[in-house]
């Protein structure tokens, strides 16, 4: 039967060797609004690879979807940052990019990140 950890091993594998040429930089920052210096604050952060795959014709009936957006798989073992579209910020290959939302697989293996550029 397969398990949480096998699912992770074979995300890890396919992300870092098999599409190892396709990677490209991410960074993932947590921030908070601090109100006495009235600034966002970064409290965690990591820095990781991703697969960009573009969304297919099919997929833009949903209505969150816009031209240009595209998906980013980031592998979620090893990460200290909680990622969640309301208080991450990315950049992706050098660019700062916005997440419209976050999901995540049954074994907790992989992120998919709905991002469009700023």
């Amino acid at each position: 039967m397969p398990s949480r950890a096998g699912f992770q091993a074979l995300a890890d594998k396919l992300i870092n060797t098999t599409f190892a040429d396709f990677r490209d930089e991410v960074t993932l920052a947590r921030v908070e609004y601090d109100y006495d210096t009235q600034a966002n604050v970064t409290t965690t952060s990591d820095t990781t690879k991703g697969i960009r795959i573009d969304y297919k014709k099919y997929e833009f009936n949903n209505q969150s979807i816009q031209v240009g957006d595209y998906k980013v798989l980031v592998k979620q073992q090893g990460l200290a940052t909680d990622v969640r579209a309301d208080d991450v910020e990315m950049t992706f290959n050098g660019k700062t990019v916005k997440i419209n939302s976050v999901s995540e697989d049954a074994a907790r293996a992989v992120y998919t990140l709905h991002v469009s550029d700023k």
